[in-house]
């Protein structure tokens, strides 16, 4: 059986802007930050992570990540 291990932190590499994420060993894994992301999303949804709203998800195919995006920038502004 295999099982995933949750102590297992990798760095990640944005291939567009160069960000460093994550925490733990480099195994130079590229891919999008969430920034990126957002403004390639943006190209295709204007009103991608602007407003959250529960009833466009039916219509909407970037919904999913719409939504941990938005609420990704809610827990950020809390931080800070």
């Amino acid at each position: 059986m295999c099982s995933r291990n949750s102590n297992f932190p990798i760095t990640f590499h944005c291939i567009e802007c160069g960000e460093i994420w994550g925490d733990g060993r480099d195994i130079k894994s590229y891919g999008l930050c969430i920034e990126c992301f957002a403004k390639w999303a943006v190209t295709k949804k204007s009103c991608f992570g602007r407003d959250f709203i529960i009833e466009n998800s039916q219509n909407c195919s970037l919904h999913k990540y719409c939504g941990e995006f938005y609420g990704f920038k809610q827990d950020l502004s809390r931080r800070l």
